[in-house]
């Protein structure tokens, strides 16, 4: 079952769409369309913007100590200073 805040959210994105859709096609706004259909689009961008944000943050939790650890391994810096630095016998 929906929560009903989710139900009363979709309704009043569809009563401002209609609404906005109705005063543009009667010529009493001069907007560009994608204001006119911003109640549809704007809550699904909203919820693809926090999943990919929530994606990149766990992935860089996830593999940052690993990444850091090759960037320091591999680094210019890091290579000369093995190289100057070694005590080979």
């Amino acid at each position: 079952m929906k929560n009903k805040t989710t139900i009363h959210m979709g309704i009043y994105s569809l009563v401002a769409f209609c609404i906005f859709l109705i005063l543009k096609l009667t010529n009493q706004i001069d907007w560009s369309w994608w204001t006119v259909t911003c109640p549809l689009w704007i809550g699904p961008a909203m919820f693809l913007v926090i999943f990919i944000s929530v994606i990149v943050i766990v992935g860089i939790i996830t593999f940052a100590p690993d990444f850091s650890r090759w960037v320091y391994n591999h680094s210019v810096g890091a290579i000369i200073a093995r190289k100057l630095f070694s005590h080979k016998q």
